[in-house]
């Protein structure tokens, strides 16, 4: 993950902004969000910053709103290490079935912590 996709301002208080949005939302209202940016970034492509810095913006959102329309719902939230040597720590979903899946990396192993403790308190409040 480079800074430029994922800048440290969104990780202000250890937790990433699209996490916080993820768990605050419904389903459907999430997705709606996703869209939202995704045709905000198209829309305005060129005309605030380069073409391609906002068609890479409408991409990311596209593919969280694609990975929520397949992911099942997660029933646990783990951190592991990584083998990154910068992004060391990462928050992951474990779904159905053992499966898991990659949610966000973090510099810091406390702020991982913070994230996984946050999503969660979220998702045990949901059942």
């Amino acid at each position: 993950m480079s800074e430029s996709h994922d800048p440290a301002h969104y990780k202000v208080g250890g937790i990433e902004s699209i996490d916080v949005i993820r768990a605050k939302l419904s389903p459907e209202a999430y997705r709606g969000f996703c869209l939202g940016n995704a045709m905000k970034y198209v829309h305005r492509a060129g005309h605030k910053d380069a073409a391609v810095d906002d068609a890479k913006k409408a991409i990311v959102y596209l593919e969280w709103l694609a990975e929520s329309l397949v992911s099942p719902s997660p029933v646990a939230w783990e951190v592991r290490k990584t083998d990154d040597p910068v992004w060391k720590w990462a928050v992951i979903t474990v779904v159905e079935h053992g499966k898991w899946k990659e949610h966000n990396r973090y510099r810091k192993e406390e702020h991982a912590v913070e994230a996984c403790d946050f999503l969660n308190k979220k998702e045990s409040t949901k059942q």
